[in-house]
């Protein structure tokens, strides 16, 4: 018997699980990134504190405020979750070859981590 092959990537179902929750975090932060230009980390926190408030609103568990606490650490798990994701995303797609470090604003790519690195200058 073969495995039956999704239709959609991303289902209501697939993003209530961490990792499918840790994707969407990922991909919607990388589009905003590069879609405004922007390089900044704040974009992929929102984008995760709201992924974790709407599903937890989904699921009916904002009840009292340890819950809205709990839901509140959640995001922050997605956040780094995904910063993870992008940094390791951005090492594996390096050349060996170095490159020129141009001055000023650097390039936002959607591979571009998150977190500035703290050796550049």
């Amino acid at each position: 018997m073969e495995p039956k092959i999704p239709d959609e990537f991303f289902t209501a179902g697939s993003i209530a699980t961490f990792a499918g929750a840790t994707g969407a975090v990922w991909v919607l932060t990388n589009v905003f990134r590069v879609l405004l230009k922007r390089d900044s980390i704040l974009f992929g926190f929102i984008v995760s504190l709201v992924i974790s408030f709407v599903g937890a609103y989904a699921a009916h568990t904002l009840t009292s405020l340890v819950q809205v606490f709990l839901i509140f650490l959640n995001g922050c798990l997605l956040f780094l979750t995904g910063a993870g994701v992008q940094g390791f995303a951005n090492e594996a797609g390096k050349r060996s070859v170095d490159r020129t470090k141009l001055h000023g604003r650097r390039d936002v790519g959607f591979l571009t981590p998150w977190f500035k690195d703290p050796k550049a200058k």
